[in-house]
C-alpha cells in the first residue's frame, strides 16, 4: 500500500505542478489518471519491470493507432466512426477468452478505454476544423484579397462588416501549419475557421511542442512516460520496513563501530 500511495502522490503532484517545459499543460491531468491506473493494476515486484515496461509501451502504441483510425473514420461520418469502434471492440474482445483471462482482461479494458478517450476527445475537432484568431502570417494574403494597401496592412485596418465572411484557400507559400488548407474568414470577429479533415489527424502525430495543444499524440506519449516513470520509481524504492531493518541492524551499528575504532 505504501508503494501505491507513493504513486498517487507522485502522479498527482506532476498533474498540478506547472512544468510546461517537460509536461504538456493541455494533458497534464492525464498523468494523474494514467499513473493512478498503472499504480493499481501493475505488480510491485522488481522482477516484473522487465516484462511490464515493453508490454505497457506496446499497449499505449496500439491504443494510439486505434485512436488514429477512429479519428480518420470520424472525418467521414459519425456512422463510420461508430462502426470502426465496434469492430475494434470486437477485435479486442479476444483478450477475454482463454486460459490467460486474468492477465489479459485488464489489457482489453485499457485498450478500449484509452482508444475511446483519445478519439472521442478530438472527434469534433477533426470533423468541424479549427477556429482561431487571424494569424499574422496570413495578413498579406487577406489584405490583397480585400484591396487593403500593404502599407496599411494590419488587423485593425481590415474592414469590419457584420455580414461579411468568405472562403479562401491559404497559399502553400505561407509560413504556417495551415498552408494549403481551405478556410473561412469572419471579418466581424477577425477569426479564421479552417476545415477539418485528415490533415488534422496527421498533424496530431507530426506537430510538436509541449505547449502546443495540437501536438496531441506526442504530448500523450510524454505524459504516459512520466506516469510510467513514477510507477517504476515506486518499484525501485526499497520497502520501508526492509530499509528500517537495514538501518537499525547493519548501517547504523556498522557506522558506530567504525567511528569508535
Amino acid at each position: 500500500m505504501a508503494r501505491v500511495g507513493f504513486v498517487f502522490v507522485g502522479v498527482y503532484t506532476l498533474s498540478v505542478a506547472h512544468l510546461p517545459a517537460i509536461i504538456p499543460p493541455s494533458q497534464a491531468y492525464l498523468v494523474g489518471i494514467i499513473g493512478a491506473s498503472f499504480g493499481i493494476l501493475f505488480p510491485k515486484q522488481l522482477y516484473s519491470l522487465g516484462a511490464m515496461i515493453p508490454f505497457v509501451l506496446v499497449m499505449i502504441l496500439l491504443a494510439c493507432l486505434a485512436a488514429t483510425m477512429l479519428m480518420a473514420a470520424a472525418t467521414v461520418s459519425n456512422g463510420l466512426f461508430m462502426l470502426c469502434f465496434s469492430l475494434w471492440a470486437v477485435l479486442i474482445s479476444g483478450f477475454y477468452f482463454g486460459s490467460h483471462f486474468d492477465q489479459t482482461s485488464s489489457a482489453a479494458n485499457a485498450l478500449i478505454s484509452i482508444a475511446a478517450l483519445l478519439s472521442l476527445s478530438n472527434r469534433v475537432l477533426v470533423q468541424d476544423g479549427l477556429s482561431l484568431p487571424l494569424p499574422e502570417t496570413l495578413l498579406p494574403t487577406i489584405c490583397a484579397l480585400l484591396a487593403v494597401p500593404q502599407d496599411l496592412c494590419s488587423i485593425d485596418n481590415l474592414p469590419q462588416n457584420a455580414t461579411t465572411s468568405f472562403p479562401l484557400e491559404i497559399p502553400n507559400s505561407v509560413d504556417s501549419f495551415l498552408a494549403g488548407q481551405s478556410a473561412t474568414l469572419d471579418l466581424k470577429t477577425n477569426t479564421l475557421t479552417v476545415d477539418g479533415g485528415l490533415w488534422i489527424v496527421k498533424g496530431f502525430w507530426t506537430w510538436s511542442g509541449t505547449e502546443n495543444g495540437l501536438a496531441f499524440f506526442r504530448n500523450f506519449l510524454i505524459v504516459t512516460c512520466w506516469a510510467l516513470a513514477v510507477v517504476i520509481l515506486s518499484v525501485l524504492i526499497p520497502p520501508i520496513r526492509k530499509l528500517r531493518d537495514q538501518l537499525s541492524t547493519q548501517l547504523v551499528p556498522g557506522s558506530l563501530k567504525q567511528a569508535a575504532e
